[in-house]
């Protein structure tokens, strides 16, 4: 995934006192010929050089590196601060189109500190765009939301709409890497308001691009490869070779998703090879990535390995966590695909630490109170003279106080002595005992007290599945394996026969295991309960429609500003014993049929059933008639993803098909216990990592 930062164009020199003019309507040598003639004033001088270095920062990177250390030079020997830090500026955003974070970030502060020092809210709304757009860069997402709405503040003061639109799409970023679009969405269109009426640059191509990403992952290709050419043919009007290369990666990866793969790698390529002119570290490191996981989806897993190898050097070399995660899941998948589990679980776990590390449940929470602190700041701002006042009160208050303290604690010290201080001794050694005793009995009452509730719970979720003994009434042939990783599961599974003979059956996978799961794997039965038994709706595409509208209506208030983004994945089926017909819907899961020792794999929508990505695109229908004799199998994440073996591989698909396959023959009981006696030797002595549950139906 390549996304657009709109990066700072400062040219505060326009601003003052020299009239602003296009670098455009100048040609490259007269700017240099100024630069060159002695006799012009020095800042007409340095101004030139400065065009000239910022025209070809994104084509040629070291030679505007080179000029805009000329540039530095010149300013420190003229004592001319203001362009000290114009050309820190230009220094930074060289290292930063080259992929070098740790100097950008260095060059950056340096042309803050300056700014600081001239007081210019401008130059310093710029410098913390730009420390934002490259802490982002290296994942630091909460430290990179502090800067922006510093940044964002300024430029809401000063109204200056273009900017403000840059900044709102930089923050919109922040949410979208959190699987929150409605929030990316909502400044994603505060900046497509900034921006109108004003003449078409990068910042536009960066903002189709970006919402492009946001309709690609609520699976609208279509509309996201539009947005993406859209993009692409402004960065083609501006000549701006490093948005170009961004686009020919983003619309590779929607060729991949389509099947169209010549495509695909063609654009692939194209982003390669601009990128490697271009010394775009960090962007050839994303690409390798992109390609690695082509030629895995094509099964060239050789192929993939060379690839996204590179991929992950440069990444670990540059300190992009963003990349280094893309390269890492690539490996693993290529390495599992050949065999290697050893290699597999290596990567696997590299890239596990490098997602949690880039937004975990920690950051959401973090990104949330941060939002609510800058609005808090804006208010209190608005009583300013009244909090300083206040604020002297305080700190009198305290001086006081601490005075008086100081006062006290003299005189006590006098007054005890070495006595006081043996009494003392002895008292916390027998306070510090009698805590102990207390804290253990206490420690000892809360665990029983917890697995006390923990096993209600329990025997509560028991109680909400359907009974064996209604579902055998229901369907003959089948068994079910149910197991929790912990007392309570996030597994449930679901069974009903309707008034017209025909059998709904659910199996469903919430988000999280233990408690957490056990609560969204009860609110699921609840929910089907309710749509289906008490209101009529059989639909089962319309059913899960319905699900993800409650649950959204039900944990995402409009007054809260952080969403639970729990949901689940389910495979919901209509069966029709008469006709042997088949209506289903699904979330996120895949179920097998076997007939005649083949097996005919059914995949639900790619998203799940909750506040994510895709939740106003309507759950899909699929029908077909199945063969007496047919079986059908229906599982969970948890049995594929079990570490396990003498190698600590994952069980995976083709293990679970070899296991169904050899008892294939038995009957329905006698394949459960084959399965579960296949996943506990393969767990062995190690942990299981989920919830597993199984369940399988022959067809009469």
């Amino acid at each position: 995934m390549m996304r657009y930062w709109i990066h700072t164009i400062f040219l505060l020199c326009c601003c003052m006192s020299l009239q602003p003019c296009s670098v455009k309507a100048q040609n490259l040598d007269s700017l240099w010929t100024i630069w060159q003639d002695t006799t012009m004033p020095d800042t007409a001088r340095l101004l030139a050089l400065h065009r000239v270095a910022w025209t070809n920062y994104r084509k040629n990177p070291d030679s505007a590196f080179v000029l805009a250390n000329m540039q530095l030079a010149f300013a420190r020997l003229k004592k001319l601060i203001k362009w000290e830090g114009i050309a820190y500026n230009t220094i930074a955003t060289v290292y930063f189109v080259k992929g070098d974070y740790p100097m950008a970030l260095k060059y950056y502060h340096q042309f803050l500190n300056i700014y600081k020092k001239l007081d210019s809210q401008e130059g310093i709304a710029n410098a913390f765009m730009n420390i934002g757009s490259v802490l982002e860069h290296q994942g630091n997402n909460i430290k990179a939301l502090q800067a922006y709405f510093k940044c964002l503040k300024i430029w809401e003061d000063i109204g200056d709409n273009k900017r403000i639109g840059n900044i709102c799409n930089n923050i919109g970023l922040i949410y979208q890497s959190s699987d929150d679009c409605p929030t990316a969405m909502k400044y994603f269109n505060k900046a497509s308001l900034m921006y109108e009426g004003l003449e078409v640059s990068i910042a536009h191509g960066n903002l189709a691009g970006n919402i492009a990403i946001c309709y690609r992952e609520m699976g609208e290709l279509q509309m996201a490869l539009e947005k993406f050419m859209e993009s692409l043919k402004i960065f083609d009007s501006l000549d701006d070779e490093k948005g170009m290369a961004g686009q020919y990666n983003n619309i590779g990866n929607i060729y991949k998703a389509m099947g169209e793969y010549n495509l695909a790698i063609e654009h692939f390529n194209k982003s390669l090879a601009i990128r490697v002119e271009l010394g775009n570290k960090s962007g050839i490191a994303n690409v390798l990535s992109n390609i690695g996981a082509f030629y895995n989806e094509i099964n060239n897993y050789s192929q993939a390995l060379v690839m996204c190898k590179k991929g992950l050097a440069i990444a670990e070399d540059i300190g992009s966590v963003k990349d280094e995660k893309y390269n890492c899941k690539c490996l693993s998948e290529a390495y599992g695909s050949l065999g290697n589990s050893q290699m597999e679980l290596r990567y696997y776990k590299q890239y596990i630490v490098a997602k949690d590390s880039l937004f975990n449940n920690k950051t959401k929470n973090d990104i949330a109170e941060l939002e609510a602190k800058v609005k808090y700041e804006k208010i209190a701002a608005a009583d300013s003279v009244k909090n300083a006042q206040l604020q002297e009160v305080k700190d009198a208050q305290l001086l006081v106080q601490q005075t008086q303290l100081e006062l006290e604690g003299n005189y006590r010290l006098a007054l005890i002595g070495g006595l006081a201080l043996i009494t003392l001794f002895l008292t916390i050694l027998y306070g510090r005992f009698q805590v102990n005793r207390r804290q253990k009995r206490l420690i000892e009452a809360a665990s029983i007290k917890t697995k006390d509730s923990i096993k209600y719970a329990e025997r509560i979720q028991e109680a909400i599945l359907p009974s064996m003994g209604y579902i055998e009434s229901c369907l003959e042939n089948l068994f079910i394996i149910y197991k929790p990783k912990d007392i309570v599961s996030g597994d449930f599974y679901w069974v009903y026969k309707q008034k017209n003979e025909n059998i709904l059956i659910a199996l469903a996978d919430c988000t999280g295991h233990g408690v957490p799961g056990a609560f969204m794997s009860m609110i699921g039965t609840a929910l089907l309960n309710e749509i289906i038994i008490e209101n009529g709706e059989t639909k089962v595409n319309k059913v899960l429609d319905t699900i993800r509208n409650h649950i959204i209506s039900s944990f995402a208030q409009k007054d809260v500003k952080t969403h639970i983004y729990d949901g689940l994945d389910i495979t919901l089926i209509d069966f029709n014993p008469e006709t042997r017909t088949i209506k289903f819907a699904g979330a996120g899961q895949v179920f097998y049929i076997l007939r005649n020792g083949e097996f005919i794999e059914e995949r639900g929508d790619n998203y799940p059933v909750g506040y994510y990505f895709g939740r106003g695109k309507p759950f899909n229908l699929k029908e077909f008639t199945l063969m007496p004799n047919d079986q059908l199998y229906l599982f969970t994440d948890g049995m594929i993803d079990q570490f396990g073996g003498e190698d600590k591989k994952k069980f995976g698909y083709n293990r679970l098909k070899a296991v169904i396959l050899e008892g294939a023959h038995l009957p329905m009981d006698e394949q459960k216990k084959m399965l579960e006696e296949a996943i506990l030797s393969w767990k062995g002595k190690g942990e299981q990592i989920d919830d597993i549950s199984v369940m399988g139906v022959k067809i009469s």
